[in-house]
């Protein structure tokens, strides 16, 4: 899997770094946030913090893993804003949001089987894959990657954590997977 392309998502600014020894000044690099505007089908829904990369993926998504959506037509997106058009989830589909994040109408999610299995290798290279080049470079990146069939077949780096998971359904969305 290629690298990611992290031009822009973050910058460089000045810090002072305190130790027994000293008081140094320099300059660090940090992850670049930008407030993006969703909308499903023309109607506001969120304002995310983000780094601005992959916000096709971030949009379509979030309108998916927040229940909006049952399905994503189209992702247009212009500076800050994402317009994602799909087929909205019917009132009793939808997740309704506490102080802790979203929650199922209902009270808790049923258990969940699978018939799919991963080696102890397969692990291990997952978990090479996860460390970014934003997050080497600035130490406040979070990364998620989808593994299928063997391979790694998206990757997403970003300022929060639950944005990367949502680039990366949100790559699976867009791409058919």
């Amino acid at each position: 899997m290629k690298r990611d392309k992290i031009v822009g998502s973050s910058v460089t600014v000045p810090a002072t770094h305190f130790t027994s020894d000293a008081v140094v000044r320099r300059r660090e690099a940090v992850c670049a946030e930008t407030v993006c505007r969703v909308s499903l089908n023309g109607a506001p829904v969120a304002a995310l913090i983000a780094t601005a990369q992959q916000l096709r993926e971030l949009g379509a998504g979030f309108v998916i893993t927040e229940g909006l959506a049952r399905t994503v037509h189209t992702v247009d997106v212009q500076d800050d804003r994402i317009a994602v058009t799909g087929d909205a989830a019917e009132p009793g589909e939808a997740v309704q949001e506490t102080s802790g994040g979203p929650s199922f109408m209902g009270g808790t999610l049923p258990g969940a089987t699978s018939p799919i299995t991963i080696t102890t290798g397969d692990v291990f290279r997952v978990i090479t894959e996860i460390v970014s080049e934003l997050w080497q470079n600035t130490g406040g990146a979070h990364c998620s990657v989808l593994f299928s069939q063997g391979t790694i077949v998206a990757r997403s780096s970003d300022v929060g954590r639950h944005n990367t998971v949502d680039k990366v359904i949100g790559h699976a969305i867009l791409n058919g997977i």
